[in-house]
């Protein structure tokens, strides 16, 4: 029982397709496919969309206004027959990646999440609040900074049926299914799943005022050299290509010392009696001994003076969990502070091992009122159900859903 009806956005002359898929998965969106084996619409344009309703006799679900990604069109004696692959208007929006924003200061994740979605003119919704204290988005797409404030805010994306964004968390759920699958199958991977994970973030390092680099020709004792901005300095290191810097020294604007780097340089460090920032440092030049040139280059790391908000540590290196450890760091400009990793590092650890444990249900039949974020239990497990994919031609119906073990 049931039935298929689809809305074009413009006149079309089609027969009815002889099947038609749709497909909803959390952190990609929708997709669908139509396939004629006869009078396909041919004169289909790139731009219109394309409304998939079904209804199982007794529950229904209408997809949000689908693009046509990709056509295959035939054209024969025996007439015309085509594919079409269908992908929400959202997903399309979204991955203009020729978007560049100022870069956000002070603000937070829901004031990033704000200008994106006026940018973009989406709906988007339920993003959990954090402070930022800088971020730069430039020539990118919606998807990706979407996606890493998701990923720090322990949340996934979720484009719903009226085609806007939400941000859910892992413990979001609509309610128990009432899908009743013919089989179920549980797909756990245990030698892929980690339990360790190492979160690192250093603000000074790669940011355009905070990693300076300066080059000297002339040996000997250089005793002052203005850094291009203040700094709170991390890190120094010598990068020459022919020479040596030693005894690296920093001086704040009361010309007090507030650190030093000896760099191999021989002898007793000076006392530090200032503090940060420094606004200049001094620098010993050495020559290469071996063919006699200078080419001496110093790098300096550190922060600039412009203070983070509160809630915002600049640099953060710690080890959570325990077992198997994530052969990668989680490594993210945008994680706010240890506190705050303290509270999401298992909410992290649960995204990086998606996919490795699921339940996947099949029914023979057309299930109309199962939906993403159900919980799903089978097999002695419990799974939120993040894809379904229904499938309906004039010979088959049926229903897949597949649900992930969030544990």
């Amino acid at each position: 029982m049931g039935y298929c009806q689809l809305s074009f956005s413009e006149p079309v002359a089609a027969g009815s397709p002889a099947s038609v898929k749709l497909s909803w998965e959390i952190n990609k969106g929708w997709s669908g496919t139509l396939t004629y084996a006869r009078r396909p619409p041919l004169g289909l344009s790139d731009t219109a969309t394309v409304t998939i309703t079904l209804h199982d006799g007794v529950n229904s679900v209408t997809s949000p206004p689908l693009f046509v990604r990709g056509r295959s069109e035939t054209e024969g004696t025996n007439g015309d027959s085509g594919t079409y692959n269908l992908i929400d208007r959202t997903s399309v929006i979204l991955a203009d990646g020729t978007q560049s924003f100022d870069t956000f200061l002070n603000t937070t994740s829901v004031a990033l999440v704000a200008a994106l979605a006026t940018r973009y003119s989406v709906s988007i919704s339920g993003v959990t609040s954090f402070p930022i204290w800088k971020e730069d988005v430039k020539q990118s797409d919606g998807w990706t900074p979407l996606r890493r404030v998701a990923v720090v805010g322990g949340q996934q994306l979720l484009v719903n049926t009226s085609g806007g964004l939400q941000f859910v968390t892992n413990s979001w759920n609509t309610g128990t299914t009432a899908f009743v699958p013919k089989t179920t199958t549980r797909n756990y991977n245990p030698q892929d799943r980690f339990g360790a994970l190492y979160v690192e973030k250093n603000l000074g390092v790669g940011t355009a005022l905070g990693d300076q680099y300066y080059d000297f020709t002339n040996p000997g004792f250089v005793s002052s050299q203005a850094l291009t901005t203040p700094l709170t300095v991390s890190s120094v290191t010598d990068s020459s290509s022919n020479g040596a810097a030693r005894w690296v020294s920093f001086f704040n604007a009361a010309d007090e010392l507030c650190g030093q780097w000896r760099l191999g340089g021989a002898g007793t460090s000076d006392p530090i009696v200032g503090d940060w920032p420094a606004v200049r440092f001094s620098v010993v030049v050495e020559s290469n001994p071996n063919n006699g040139q200078t080419n001496v280059r110093v790098r300096v790391v550190g922060t600039p003076p412009n203070p983070p908000p509160a809630g915002i540590d600049t640099a953060i290196a710690w080890n959570y969990g325990t077992g198997r450890g994530y052969p990668q760091p989680f490594s993210e400009s945008l994680l706010p502070s240890k506190a705050w990793a303290d509270a999401n590092w298992a909410e992290w650890l649960k995204e990086i091992n998606r996919g490795t444990h699921q339940l996947v249900g099949s029914a023979e039949h057309l299930d109309c009122s199962v939906r993403i974020g159900q919980t799903f239990t089978r097999l002695g497990q419990t799974g939120r159900i993040e894809k379904i994919d229904w499938d309906f031609s004039s010979a088959s119906r049926s229903t897949v859903v597949t649900a992930e073990v969030l544990s």
